[in-house]
């Protein structure tokens, strides 16, 4: 067999045995006790502090920098495959391709490995939870607001009276790094340094806020963010690199890092990010009248910072977005998460259920993030 040939069989061997074994670690990570030990506190865990350690020390996204690289480069070998083509070439495309299904094969196994692995671990832990009572929810919700009116005349603000990251940056990363370690052995212990996206307006076209790509152990944000979602979002990122990949726990442990920070503008952003889900808790119970008061309640300056957060994020609307969400929904869902991009920040329920007597009686179910309120305010009063 001529030399050629066998290089081409080769590179598909290669892509094949590849792709079989990503396959077979995919499925093998359905069973979550090897999610969990093997995968995410095990292969994840140790290749992500590995490369994670070199990656932070570059000041600038590894991980774009490939990006780019690879748009560069698959326009040069798109060329290369026409020119091919006028010159009846094909056995140099053939060769050309399978190479590149090649290295395409091979970053999907690491990713595999790294991040699609960790989405059928145990859930979340070190979070407090409680399902708390009407009367409680009540009381924690004068609680939770009187602290959020309070924050908003605290935080920094320019002349303008528009809220600001008071610490840059890096100063704003490091202080979320921090927090993290508090937390057990379910994350990693190992925490990368967030990297800001050059080319945030581009991403921002397709709706992206944040990009934690396992591979090369890197949290990416979007410098058009607004300063009033900063925090969640950089833990939020971080909460991926950190063994945590489906977006409702990567919210929650987000949620919970800065709704319980003592830095002012951690929790205060804690809140603008979730205290509609206390509101929403209480119209479950039927408190529209109450939830309807507290709105009424909420300082003018918490609206403004929440009129500032949609018309920033109203600017990346557009059918480029639609077909982003589109294909992030499509990979969650080949995940195993079912509910797709819903899981990001699932909803309270009111569910009817039979009682022993005969009659159907309506029981509340908490989100994830209602509960996290009813365990921190349950915390508080003890």
């Amino acid at each position: 067999m001529p030399c050629k040939y066998v290089r081409l069989r080769r590179l598909a061997l290669f892509s094949l045995i590849t792709g079989l074994f990503a396959l077979g670690a995919a499925l093998l990570a359905r069973i979550p006790a090897v999610a969990e030990t093997v995968f995410a506190k095990g292969i994840s865990r140790a290749y992500i502090t590995a490369v994670g350690y070199v990656t932070s020390a570059l000041p600038f996204s590894l991980f774009e920098l490939l990006v780019a690289l690879a748009v560069v480069l698959a326009a040069v070998t798109l060329g290369r495959w026409i020119y091919w083509g006028v010159r009846h070439k094909k056995l140099k495309i053939l060769q050309s391709f399978l190479r590149v299904v090649a290295v395409v094969m091979t970053v999907v196994a690491v990713y595999v490995l790294t991040a699609t692995c960790n989405y059928h671990r145990a859930p979340v832990e070190d979070v407090p939870a409680a399902d708390l009572s009407a009367d409680e929810l009540e009381g924690a919700a004068n609680l939770f607001l009187a602290d959020f009116n309070a924050l908003a005349h605290t935080v920094q603000r320019d002349s303008d009276g528009k809220l600001i990251n008071p610490y840059g940056f890096q100063g704003l990363c490091d202080r979320i790094r921090a927090q993290y370690q508090t937390l057990g052995d379910y994350y990693n212990s190992f925490t990368p340094t967030p990297k800001k996206l050059l080319f945030s307006d581009v991403v921002s076209a397709f709706g992206i806020i944040g990009i934690s790509f396992q591979p090369t152990a890197e949290a990416n944000i979007n410098t058009n963010t607004p300063d009033g979602a900063l925090p969640p979002l950089i833990a939020h990122e971080l909460a991926h690199n950190k063994g945590v990949m489906r977006e409702g726990d990567a919210n929650l442990i987000a949620a919970y890092l800065t709704l319980t920070s003592d830095d002012p503008y951690l929790r205060y952003t804690g809140y603008l990010d979730t205290f509609g889900e206390l509101i929403a808790a209480l119209r479950l119970h039927k408190k529209d009248a109450l939830a309807d008061e507290l709105l009424k309640q909420i300082d003018p300056l918490i609206r403004r910072d929440q009129q500032d957060i949609r018309d920033a994020y109203a600017a990346f609307d557009s059918w480029i977005n639609d077909v982003g969400t589109f294909f992030n929904n499509l990979y969650l869902k080949l995940s195993g998460i079912e509910a797709g991009v819903g899981s990001y920040r699932p909803d309270g329920s009111v569910v009817i259920t039979p009682a022993p007597d005969g009659t159907l009686r309506p029981t509340v179910r908490y989100s994830p993030i209602q509960q996290l309120y009813g365990g921190i305010y349950r915390a508080k009063t003890a």
